[in-house]
């Protein structure tokens, strides 16, 4: 078998280049840094404009957070005060009630 036989089996014509006009040596070394270099400075804007996105985010989170915890403050508060008017008005009724819920949970802690 002759030397252009193989190479045309090869798949390499015999300038050392592929069909598709690539060089076969690997001599394209430069191209695929910089190419490397383009999809690094690509995922690095990428990346930073999720980064700004989800600190939007959170800040809306926090703030959602900080509204709920004010509220639920509030709530205490006024659901406390009910509670402690309504054990100075009726004070029998109240501690009625405290025997009852004792009672039960002792009953239900001794089966």
């Amino acid at each position: 078998m002759s030397d252009t036989t193989a190479s045309s089996t090869s798949g390499a014509s015999p300038e050392g280049r592929l069909p598709n006009g690539a060089d076969s040596t690997g001599s394209d070394g430069a191209s695929g840094s910089a190419a490397a270099a383009r999809l690094q400075d690509a995922f690095g804007a990428v990346a930073g404009e999720v980064q700004s996105i989800v600190q939007d985010r959170l800040g809306q989170v926090r703030e959602a957070a900080a509204g709920a915890y004010d509220a639920a403050k509030v709530r205490g508060g006024e659901t406390k005060d009910q509670m402690d008017d309504f054990v100075r008005t009726r004070p029998w009724e109240a501690v009625s009630f405290a025997a009852l819920i004792g009672l039960a949970i002792g009953l239900y802690i001794a089966r």
